[in-house]
Order: structure tokens, then C-alpha cells, then sequence
């Protein structure tokens, strides 16, 4: 058989070989193509357990969220710990968004059917917890547990459980439709392969056959070739080598030539600069002083001349002191020094104009051989509107947009560094914490922007009502916090009265000039009488205004410390 295969005529013998390779391409199509289907029937299956997963979760989160809010209402009209309020508007815009995903995991023409009566089932729970905390806080808690506790809530809470458990059902035939479909889609692939894998061993027996006669005849002509080829790379290499050797010395010469031509353009670059236009003032000095700058040096300077600039000593430049306290000539000795041993050096200064003002600058010197000898070129920039505009987004991050007051953040920083400065010489500093009383109220009835202006009116009268030492910081929300530094107790309790009734008999006006008044409720702490640290310190002002609200509101309360066992 074997014989037989070789002396078969070349077009015939080349038969199985492009028959194996039509299969062999076949093969190599239908391959990835299972292999990307297979792939997204993994993808699918993967998708349909997370999505499973997710609707367990988000569902099991909703449930929780709904018990989460019903306790919250009851907890607050057997309590009366509106705190619990405070809870339900938490969580409540947390229940929406947990049911709006698991409604955008399903089809929605297959939850349509009951996702009505679940959407007027929560509406009608909500509307029932929503009145009884209006019953709680008009005192009428007895109303408020009988609303709650009443067959109408309970069947609402029903509708809302049946709700979601068909929600549950319907995503369970959903993923295991999902499951049955992988599943005989998987079992059509995997046929496939293997008939592709039996063609393509079928082929390549035949081809395999009719290859190996052609393997001895490619080897007789491979060899023929190969001695044809190494006489030929020896005769190339001998040439390459003499052809490298020639470029070698060229590439040699080609790169003393550059490095010559970039030397003398960097030196004619560097002073070139100094009498082209610049913003910046631009001057060369040796060790014995200056000996030629640009024109905007003199306009820097308000000076006549080169030759009165070239005059100057540098340190007819600079006020007498800088601003650390530092003598300015022999801090410019110092920084010239370093420049010429290191090379540059990079520096804020103030130097002074001819005509006596001062001014901040950025210098930049940079040193270089000249002619033989050391020179140093100094580049002056004045940096007055930068320091202005730094200056300006210190002040902005440092205030509150709203009231004009030291923010949160400054409030933390000024109290840390008053703290320590009472460490440090014994001394007692007091802190108020202000809030404005029913300002949520306030708010709903007359706007956000009443809101705001009494905010600002409240900071105008604490400011007014305290030393010019104390600092006013909008603490959050409508909370202000007053520092008294070198305060004690008693004396910080009569400030916050001061405040307090100046806040009461105040007057605001909304947009339509309808007269507006407030209260606030006030809490005093100090340290080291009744706090250790700066978080003591805060955790007490807290304490003493939840005193005064609990109170009543509209009052001043000092922390007292728990007493001793």
C-alpha cells in the first residue's frame, strides 16, 4: 500500500493533503465557534446564578427593609423617640431602590400582573406609618399602636409578602427555563465537536500517508540547497563584516560632530535668552557680582539703566530682612554659594523695587562655564497674583460658602491648636454648640432659601454677640459651634445666654418680607474641667445640647459629668 502511495501522480497524490486542509480550516471555524458558544452558555449560566443570587439577596434586603421600617413606626409611637423617624427616612429610600433593582432583574410582562397591587400595598403602608408618626408626635401614641396594629395594616402587609414571594416564583421558573435551555444546547455542541474531531483524524491519516513520500524528495532538494546557501551567507558575512567596520568609524565621527554642533547650541541658546523678550527678569553675575541682565530687569527694578543695575551690589535688591527673619545678604550669600557648588537652586525671596516697594518673587539660578569662567544665571519671577490667588483658595477652603464662617474642617484645626495652647499654660477653654430649633420645619414652611437667609442672619448675630478672639464655625447643617478661648465654665454659660436671647429676639424675613422668628437650643462643655481631649471636648457640647432639646428647647445646658461609683 505503501508503494503504491508514492508512485501515485503528483495531482492525485496532492488530493488528501487539500482535503485535510479544507477540513482542517472547516475544523478551525467550527472550533472557536463552539468553543465562543460554549463559552456563552458558561457566560449565560454565570449570569443566571448571579442574577439569582441577586434577586435572593435584594429581595431578603427588601423583606428586612420593610420589618427594618415597620418597627421603626411602632418603635416610635410606643417610645416616642422621634430618633426612630430619623431612622425610617433612612432606610426608606433604601426599600425603593432595592425594589426598583429587582424589578429591572425580571421581564416586566411577567411581574405586571401583581406588581400593582404590591406597588398600592407599600403606598398604603407607608401612608399608614407616615400618620401614625404624626399621631406620635401629636401625643396620641394609644391612636398611633391601633393604627399600626389594625386588620387594614395587616393586610396590607400581606398583599406586600404575597407580592414578593410571587416575585421569588417567577424568578425561580425563570432561571431554571434558563437552566433547561443551556442544558440541550450544551449536549448539541458537544456532538458537534466530536463529529468535527472524527472528520478531522479521518483526514489526517490520508494526509499523513501522502506526506511522508513527499518528506524524502523535499529532504534530497532541502540539502542541495543548504550547501548552496552557506557558501553564499560565508561570502555576505565577510562583506557585512568590512561594510560594519566602515559605518562604525563614520557613526564615530557623525557623533563627535553632533555633540560639538549641540554644545555650541546650548551655549548660544543660554545667552540668546537673556535679551529676548520675557516676562521675567533675567540677570548674570560672578562671584565679584552682577555684569549684564534683560530689559525686563530693569522694568522689575524701576531702574534707569544696565549700568546703574551693573553698579548695584545684590544685595541693594532685597529689604534688610526677610520675611522667616533671616538677613537677607547673607541668606542671598548662602543661596548664591549652593547654587555655584551644586549647579542650580530653586527659591521663594521678596526682593525690593528702586523706588522702595517690596515684592515676593520665585528666583531660579542655574550655573555654567562662560569664557573660562564660572557664571551664574539668575531667572526672577514676580509671584505677587499667585500669592494673592493662593491666598484666596486658603480663605475659601477654609470658609463656609453659605454663612461666611470657618467650616467643619478649620473649626477641628483651631480647636486641636486652642487644646494645646491650654495644655500648655493652664488654662481652661469652653465650647458652645447652637442649633436652630425646628429649623427642618422652618425650612418646609418657608422655603430653602428662607432657610438659608436665616442662617446667615443666625451667624451675624453670634458674631456680634461674642469676643473678637472667639471663633464662629458653622459645625453642619444648621449647627454652630463658638470657641472661647480662656474661658471658664460659668463665664462661657453667660455667653451662651447672651446668644441665645440675642437669636430669640432677632427677626428674619422670607421673600415676601412675612417676619420670621427662631430659637436655638445651646450646649456648653469646657476643658480640662469637664473633657480630657479635643474629642471629649466635642462628645461634651453634644451631650449638653441634647439636654437643652430634650428640655425643651430654646435654653442653655452645661455638660455635667457623670458622677463617680
Amino acid at each position: 500500500m505503501g508503494s503504491q502511495i508514492t508512485k501515485i501522480h503528483p495531482a492525485n497524490r496532492g488530493f488528501p493533503l487539500r482535503f485535510f486542509a479544507a477540513a482542517f480550516a472547516v475544523s478551525l471555524f467550527t472550533s472557536p465557534l463552539t468553543g465562543w458558544q460554549l463559552w456563552l452558555a458558561y457566560d449565560h449560566t454565570e449570569e443566571l446564578s448571579k442574577k439569582h443570587k441577586a434577586l435572593t439577596e435584594n429581595i431578603g434586603r427588601i423583606m428586612l427593609l420593610d420589618e427594618v421600617l415597620t418597627m421603626s413606626a411602632r418603635m416610635a409611637a410606643v417610645t416616642g423617640d422621634f430618633s426612630y423617624e430619623k431612622r425610617y427616612d433612612q432606610f426608606d429610600p433604601e426599600l425603593t431602590k432595592a425594589i426598583d433593582e429587582v424589578r429591572n432583574l425580571l421581564p416586566q410582562q411577567d411581574i405586571k400582573l401583581f406588581v400593582t397591587e404590591t406597588d398600592e400595598a407599600n403606598l398604603a403602608l407607608v401612608k399608614m406609618e407616615r400618620q401614625a408618626f404624626a399621631l406620635a408626635h401629636e401625643g396620641k401614641r394609644q391612636e398611633a399602636m391601633a393604627l399600626l396594629n389594625g386588620g387594614e395594616y395587616a393586610r396590607q402587609k400581606k398583599i406586600y409578602a404575597d407580592g414578593m414571594q410571587k416575585t421569588i416564583n417567577v424568578a425561580n421558573d425563570l432561571i431554571e427555563k434558563g437552566y433547561r435551555h443551556l442544558h440541550w444546547l450544551f449536549l448539541g455542541l458537544v456532538a458537534a465537536s466530536i463529529v468535527s474531531v472524527l472528520v478531522l483524524l479521518t483526514t489526517w491519516v490520508f494526509a499523513s500517508m501522502s506526506a511522508r513520500s513527499w518528506a524524502r524528495e523535499r529532504m534530497e532538494s532541502e540539502d542541495a540547497l543548504r550547501n548552496s546557501r552557506d557558501e553564499l551567507e560565508t561570502g555576505v558575512k565577510e562583506r557585512t563584516a568590512e561594510l560594519s567596520h566602515a559605518n562604525e568609524e563614520l557613526r564615530h565621527e557623525s557623533s563627535v560632530r553632533k555633540l560639538a554642533e549641540k554644545e555650541l547650541r546650548e551655549s548660544e541658546e543660554k545667552f540668546r535668552s537673556i535679551y529676548e523678550s520675557s516676562n521675567d527678569a533675567v540677570m548674570l553675575l560672578t562671584e565679584t557680582g552682577f555684569f549684564d541682565c534683560n530689559a525686563r530687569t530693569l522694568e522689575m527694578f524701576r531702574l534707569k539703566s544696565k549700568d546703574e543695575f551693573i553698579s548695584l551690589h545684590p544685595s541693594r535688591l532685597s529689604p534688610p530682612l526677610q520675611p522667616d527673619g533671616r538677613d537677607s545678604l547673607s541668606a542671598a550669600n548662602e543661596k548664591i554659594a549652593t547654587a555655584f557648588e551644586l549647579g542650580s537652586n530653586r527659591f521663594d525671596w521678596v526682593h525690593r523695587r528702586k523706588n522702595g516697594e517690596d515684592f515676593p518673587a520665585e528666583v531660579m539660578l542655574s550655573a555654567f562655564n562662560f569664557q573660562g569662567k564660572r557664571v551664574l544665571q539668575a531667572i526672577v519671577r514676580d509671584i505677587t497674583e499667585r500669592k494673592k490667588n493662593e491666598q484666596m483658595l486658603h480663605e475659601l477652603a477654609s470658609r463656609d460658602g453659605l454663612t461666611g464662617l470657618y467650616n467643619h474642617r478649620t473649626f477641628y484645626a483651631m480647636l486641636e491648636e486652642e487644646i494645646a495652647r491650654t495644655q500648655r499654660y493652664k488654662r481652661t477653654v469652653s465650647m458652645l454648640l447652637l442649633d436652630i430649633d425646628h429649623f427642618k420645619r422652618v425650612n418646609d414652611t418657608y422655603g430653602h432659601v428662607a432657610g438659608d437667609r436665616i442662617l446667615e442672619g443666625v451667624a451675624r448675630v453670634l458674631q456680634q454677640s461674642v469676643r473678637q478672639e472667639d471663633r464662629v464655625c458653622r459645625y453642619g447643617g444648621e449647627e454652630i459651634s463658638v470657641i472661647l478661648p480662656e474661658t471658664d465654665v460659668p463665664t462661657a454659660v453667660q455667653t451662651a445666654e447672651r446668644v441665645r436671647a440675642a437669636v430669640e429676639q432677632a427677626v428674619f424675613k422670607d421673600d415676601s418680607g412675612q417676619e420670621i422668628r427662631i430659637t436655638a437650643s445651646i450646649g456648653v462643655a469646657a476643658l480640662p474641667e469637664q473633657a480630657a481631649t479635643l474629642r471629649e471636648l466635642v462628645e461634651a457640647a453634644d451631650t449638653a445640647l441634647y439636654a437643652a432639646k430634650e428640655g425643651g428647647r430654646n435654653r442653655v445646658c452645661r455638660h455635667e459629668r457623670p458622677a463617680a461609683n
